[in-house]
Formats: structure tokens, sequence, C-alpha cells
């Protein structure tokens, strides 16, 4: 079984990379990314967040075109050329055969985004010339030309004495030499000196692409699935079309179920002490178990309390590398030892300071908890919390963004809730489970705003991507069981 899965795999990868049009779709991005280094420098502040921008969306563009012509192309060829036919009438499962057949399409994929991602980051490292003065950056230029030179030197090649397809070969060549060229530029300032590696490598942009390597995928699973049943133009229109709806799944589905949730909120807020018809605090309180809403409670409340306590501390931090700033510009009015003496006491202090405070917090959320009982009092089951959303920077500075959010007992909310609210919120949750949301995966404007990325950010997105992937193909498989081949 595992031979008959690689079988598939290799002859759907080189089917794939075959395709003149990957190799098309590759050329054209590859210049409009060159280009956008030219449009960048048109800009009145910062033309480098220009590119980015304009050079990550490029990449995620062409991703999304890729995987739209590439995966569709390939299952619907197969069966209209009867190619299926005669694979899946051998000992070969159609789980196998869909699983070998993505998992193809899907290193191709993988390569070319990798050929984009190249590009974009050697172009990024030759920085936007918004000056006369601003030099050329020669490493790049040289070790770019000549990937790309050698690449089509190696595919005329191939081609010309060995019969190999020129644009597999360009494209698997002319990818490694560009990831060569880029590690190799990085070594390199403008003017061919020597430098540290390290000063011009951002790891940032990095981690970005690894993430749109993962929204790749995911369209990629979503052609393979539609072009299981429909034709090569339907299966284009529903990629494309889910491709929009991704990047506007925000707006489409998260927006309005945050809207209705704080409309639930503010109406459990509202609510009468006793009312002859419709819900009350008396009626709620009838049906609600004391023991959960304080559980709920106290987990609001705590993590309020925590974000507050990690706010504090990172402020600590942020005084601390300041007075550390200043006595490097002022070495003559402190010594060294003096100052590491009152640096640490004043850690100490201030984190005990920040303990004690965080404890006293506690101790006054879990005593207002515990005198919760019945008739219930409104700020009870809706209460104000300040949601702080905490942004590292890059520069090791960090900045916050708070928030007062009306949060409200979601038994509470069921009793005040509209069955046509709960119809509309159901739907949008099931469209934004089905719907891939790439907004969260297209990180530039983390990357622009000197935005830390953690890996742990990274790491979740992958994992997401992981199980719309699995969601598709296994709607792909359910849908070849029956699918007439011959």
């Amino acid at each position: 079984m595992i031979e008959q899965f690689l079988a598939i795999v290799r002859n759907t990868l080189f089917e794939s990379i075959r395709q003149p049009i990957m190799l098309v779709l590759l050329l054209v991005g590859a210049i409009l990314i060159v280009l956008s280094n030219l449009l960048a420098g048109f800009t009145m502040e910062n033309d480098q967040k220009m590119f980015i921008d304009i050079g990550l969306a490029t990449v995620f563009l062409f991703g999304a075109l890729l995987a739209s012509f590439i995966a569709t192309s390939v299952l619907t060829r197969e069966i209209e050329n009867k190619t299926a036919l005669t694979v899946v009438s051998k000992p070969v499962s159609r789980t196998i055969y869909v699983l070998g057949k993505y998992a193809g399409v899907a290193i191709a994929m993988i390569i070319g985004v990798l050929f984009l991602g190249f590009v974009f980051l050697l172009v990024e490292q030759h920085q936007v010339i918004e000056t006369v003065r601003d030099p050329v950056h020669a490493p790049v230029i040289v070790f770019g030309v000549v990937a790309f030179l050698l690449g089509t030197a190696v595919g005329i090649w191939s081609n010309y004495f060995y019969n190999k397809a020129f644009p597999s070969t360009f494209i698997v060549i002319t990818t490694f030499l560009l990831g060569l060229a880029y590690v190799l530029s990085l070594m390199f300032d403008a003017g061919f000196r020597w430098q540290d590696p390290t000063e011009s490598f951002r790891p940032q942009l990095i981690l970005a692409l690894i993430v749109l390597v993962s929204a790749a995928l995911i369209l990629t699973a979503i052609a393979f699935t539609a072009s299981t049943r429909v034709g090569q133009v339907m299966t284009l229109c529903i990629t494309l079309g889910m491709f929009l709806f991704g990047l506007l799944s925000d707006a489409i589905f998260g927006a309005p179920m945050a809207q209705l949730e704080q409309t639930w909120s503010k109406r459990v807020e509202a609510l009468p002490a006793e009312r002859t018809n419709g819900p009350s605090l008396a009626t709620i309180g009838q049906e609600i178990d004391i023991a959960d809403l304080r559980a709920w409670m106290r987990d609001v409340r705590r993590d309020e309390a925590a974000t507050q306590r990690e706010v504090a501390e990172l402020e600590l931090q942020e005084s601390v590398a300041e007075q550390r700033m200043l006595r490097e510009r002022n070495p003559e009015e402190e010594t060294a030892e003096d100052f590491d003496i009152r640096i640490r006491n004043l850690i100490e202090r201030e984190e005990e300071a920040i303990a004690r405070e965080y404890e006293s917090r506690v101790t006054r959320i879990d005593d207002d908890i515990d005198a919760i009982e019945l008739p219930l009092e409104t700020n009870e089951i809706a209460v104000r919390v300040d949601q702080a959303r905490i942004f590292r920077l890059i520069t090791d500075e960090f900045s916050v963004e708070t928030d007062r959010v009306l949060r409200a007992y979601p038994p509470a909310i069921a009793a005040v809730r509209q069955p046509q609210e709960r119809f509309v919120h159901a739907a949008c949750r099931v469209g934004y489970a089905i719907v891939p949301n790439f907004q969260v995966m297209l990180l530039s404007d983390a990357v622009t705003q000197s935005h830390r990325i953690p890996p742990s950010y990274v790491l979740r997105t992958v994992m997401y991507g992981v199980i719309q992937i699995l969601l598709y193909l296994s709607l792909a498989i359910m849908l070849f069981q029956k699918r007439e081949v011959g």
C-alpha cells in the first residue's frame, strides 16, 4: 500500500510541475514581486512596509491561483482521459488514490510557494530605493540573476539532451538556487563586504511565509475536493470563491456573531428584577446553578486580573530597560556594581508589589463571588471586564490595547435569545468553521507594525490548517467513492 501511495505521489508531482501554467504563474508572480519594489517607492512614509504588504499579498494571491489551476486539472484530466479508471481498477483503493494525488499536488504547491517566497525574500533584502543616494544591493542582484540564468540553462540542457520537461526542471532547480542566493545575500552588504548573516536576517518573514504555505495547502485541498465532482471551470470558481470568502470570513461570519453576542449580553445586563411576561432575574435565578455561575464569574475575573498582572510585569521590564539605557549613556554617574544592586533591589521590590496586588485582587474576587446568592443581581450575571491585547514588538518593547468588554453568563444568554437570532448565530458558527479564515494567515500587518510573531501562533495556525485540510480531504474521499470514472 505504501509503494502504491508513493508511486501515485511521484507521478502526480511530476505531472503537476510539468504543467506550463505553473511556470507561467510563477514567472508572472516573480515579475510582479520585483516590480513591487519599484512601485513601493512612491509612499509618503515607510516604503519598505508598503513593499512587504504588496509582496506577501502577491505570494498569497499567486498561491491561490496555483492551487486553482494545478489541483483542479490533475484529477479532472485523469477522469476525462480514463487514467483514473485504469488505476482504481487495479488493487488500489480510492482512498489511497485521492490521498496520493493530493500529496503530490501539495508538494508541487510547496515548491511553487517557495519559489515565490525566495524571490520575495531576495527583493526584501535589497530594500526599496527611496532616494538616488540609496545604494543598489549588488549581492542580491548578482545572486538572483545568476540563480535564474543557471536554472534556465539547466532546464534547456536537460530538455535538449535528456528530453526532460523544461518547466519541471527549471522550477525545481531555480527554487533551490533562489534559496541558496538568499542565504548568500545575507552574508554580504550592499557593497559586497562580508557581514554577519544575522544582521539582515528577518525570521518574522520566514514565519509569515510558513503560514502562507499552510493557506496555500488549504486552498489546494478545497480545489481538489471540488474537482472530485465538478469540472475544471466550476472548480476554479469554487476555489476562488472560497479564497474570497476566506479573506472576508471575519466580516461575513465573525462580525455578525460578535454583534449578536454583545446584543444578548446587553439584554442580560438590562434584565429587570421581576417581570410578568418574559425573562427576569427572578425567573432566570430559578434555573441557574449557583456553583456553575460562581465558577464562570471566577474564571472571567481571574483572567482579567492575570492580564493586568502581565501588563504590570511588562511595564517593569520596560522600566528596567530604560534605566539600563540611561546607565550606558552616563556610565560615570554610578558604578556598575551599585547599578546592578539598585536594579536588583528594584526588580525584587516591584515584583513583590505586583504579586501582592494580584493576590489581593484574587482574594477580593473570591470574596465577591462567594457572596453570590439568590436573588441575583444584574452585575452577577453580566460583567464588564478590561480585555487587554498585548503586542510584543521586535524591538523588545510592547504595546497594549485595552477594550471594555461586556460578558454575560451563557445560561442567562440562552434565556434572552430569539429563535431567529439563535439560527443566524448557529449558521455563522458553521460558516466560520467550514470556510477557512485566511485573514489570520496573512501576517503582513504584524510584520510591518513590528509586532513579534510568536512561534506558538504559527504552530496554532498550522494546526488549524491541518484540521481544515483533513476536513476537506475527508469530504473529497467521500465524494470520490461513488464517482463514475469510466
